[in-house]
């Protein structure tokens, strides 16, 4: 029974890290002042890792490439000669994070959600184009429920609409376009090194 519980955990956090990894540049601009809903999701990983972790009664931390662990000791040793938080909580996030990805997060399964959302995000990107030429404005991209805390800016829902929705650079659902770009850019690069027809096509239209 324990066995099977802990596969399933395993299974929740994988596809949690996953959406997380993906949604994170998205909702990053959406929250309270500097309480984003990407912090939160990001804290709630966090904790579930500590969680999984205590369950398990082993450590984690040998599935991280030692590299990437020697960075992350780097982080913290900056911190502290920087005369930085004494428990510096951002770093311990990233490093959480790092933990979650390469202990639970299945390549094919990332590379399969990933490609979805991307095709959703080009979809949206289309659209704002076609409109704009068609029409003189774009589909803004926002969520119109979710409060805007646009780098703590604490920008108006509806002003910051009309900005994107006459501006000159379509953003498909992120802040901005470099963001988007940023999105696209691994997934293009691992398109281009496959032989499959279709995954050339994906890289073209990317």
């Amino acid at each position: 029974m324990r066995k099977i519980s802990v596969a399933r955990i395993r299974s929740i956090l994988s596809v949690f890290a996953i959406v997380y990894l993906l949604l994170d540049p998205i909702l990053a601009m959406y929250g309270w002042s500097s309480m984003s809903f990407s912090r939160i999701l990001a804290l709630l990983l966090s904790g579930a890792i500590i969680f999984y972790a205590l369950i398990i009664r082993k450590s984690l931390v040998s599935s991280i490439p030692k590299y990437l662990f020697y960075y992350f000791i780097w982080l913290f040793i900056c911190n502290y000669l920087s005369l930085g938080s004494i428990i510096p909580l951002g770093n311990i996030q990233m490093f959480l994070i790092a933990v979650a990805v390469f202990v639970f997060v299945k390549p094919n399964q990332l590379l399969k959600l990933y490609s979805v959302f991307a095709v959703v995000l080009i979809g949206v990107f289309a659209i704002q184009e076609i409109g704009y030429y068609l029409f003189g404005f774009r589909l803004s991209g926002l969520i119109p429920m979710l409060p805007i805390c646009h780098g703590g800016s604490g920008l108006d829902m509806s002003f910051y609409v009309k900005y994107r929705e006459m501006g000159q650079r379509s953003m498909s659902l992120f802040s901005e376009p470099a963001h988007f770009a940023q999105f696209l850019i691994p997934l293009l690069a691992i398109k281009l090194h496959s032989s499959k027809s279709k995954d050339l096509l994906f890289a073209i239209i990317i």
